[in-house]
C-alpha cells in the first residue's frame, strides 16, 4: 500500500503544465516493479520520487532538496507475516562448540543472502552472529550447557533475524555510549556499538534477553559514498522518522 500528498501528482504542474493521473502512477509503479519482483517498499517509494521528480523537471533529494512548490509525504506499508521462520536451537558446551554453531548458521543465512542479493554477508551479518551469539552464551545464558539459544530468521522485503537466549536479560537502556570520551578505555557497549553499526536496525524485547536485527539488501554501512557512513549517531535512540529507510518519509 502507498498512500501520498497531492505535493506529488502535482509537481509536474509548474513546469509541464500537467498532472499525475492514477493510471499513470499505477503504471510508474508497475514498471519499477517488473524490473525486480522483490523490490522493497521503501525502494519502490524511492524510484517513484525519482521518476516523478524527472518527470517534472525537478530536484527532489529527501531531507535535502525540494525545488517543487510543494511539501511531499509518501507513506509505504508492506504486510508481511510473522510465519515462515527458519529457526535452530542449539546448547554449546564451549568456546569451540560455540564457534562451530556460528559458522553453520552464518552458512546457511548467507546462501538466501546471496539468492537474494543482500550485500556483504561476510561483514554484515558475521559480526553480528558472532557477537549476538557470544553474548548470549556468555552474559545471558552465563556459559550454562543446559540453557538453549535459539537463533530465527526469514526473508521477506528485509531480512529479519531474532537471537533469544534463556538468561535473565539485562537493562539495555543502561548501557555505556563508548563514543563517549568518559568510556574510551571501557569495552563495555562495543560489541551493541558494532551489531547497531552492520544492522539496519535492532530492538529487544522487554526482558532483554531477545535481539531483533533487520538488514536491508543494499548495504548503507558498506558504501563508501554514504553520507550516513561516517556521521550517524549509531548510539541514539531509533530515529521516527526512519534514518535507515523511506518507508514513512516526509519531504
Amino acid at each position: 500500500l502507498i498512500f501520498y500528498t497531492d505535493g506529488l501528482i502535482e509537481m509536474p504542474f509548474k513546469n509541464k503544465n500537467f498532472y499525475i493521473e492514477k493510471d499513470d502512477l499505477r503504471n510508474i509503479i508497475q514498471e519499477i516493479i517488473s524490473r525486480d519482483s522483490e523490490i522493497s517498499v521503501s525502494e519502490i517509494i524511492k524510484q517513484l520520487l525519482h521518476k516523478i521528480a524527472n518527470i517534472s523537471e525537478e530536484t527532489v533529494i529527501p531531507f535535502e532538496k525540494n525545488t517543487s512548490d510543494d511539501d511531499i509525504t509518501i507513506i509505504g506499508l508492506d504486510v508481511e507475516m510473522n510465519s515462515n521462520f527458519t529457526q535452530m536451537c542449539f546448547t554449546p558446551k564451549d568456546l569451540k562448540e560455540c564457534e562451530d554453531y556460528i559458522s553453520i548458521i552464518y552458512q546457511k543465512i548467507k546462501k538466501e543472502w546471496d539468492k537474494h542479493g543482500f550485500e556483504h554477508p561476510e561483514f554484515r551479518l558475521m559480526a553480528i552472529l558472532e557477537e549476538s551469539i557470544m553474548n548470549a552464551w556468555k552474559h545471558g545464558n552465563k556459559f550454562s550447557q543446559e540453557k538453549n539459544i535459539t537463533v530465527s530468521w526469514k526473508k521477506n522485503n528485509d531480512f529479519f533475524m531474532d537471537v533469544i537466549d534463556q538468561g535473565e536479560g539485562f537493562d539495555y537502556n543502561g548501557m555505556p555510549n563508548p563514543t563517549d570520551k568518559t568510556n574510551i578505555q571501557n569495552i563495555s557497549g562495543r560489541g551493541i556499538f558494532l551489531m547497531k553499526y552492520f544492522s539496519d536496525q535492532m530492538f529487544w524485547n522487554d526482558k532483554g534477553n531477545k535481539t531483533t536485527f533487520i538488514f536491508q539488501k543494499k548495504s548503507r554501512q558498506m558504501n563508501p559514498l554514504s553520507k550516513n557512513r561516517n556521521t550517524v549517531n549509531i548510539w541514539s535512540k531509533p530515529n521516527t522518522k526512519g534514518d535507515t529507510n523511506y518507508d514513512s518519509s516526509n519531504y
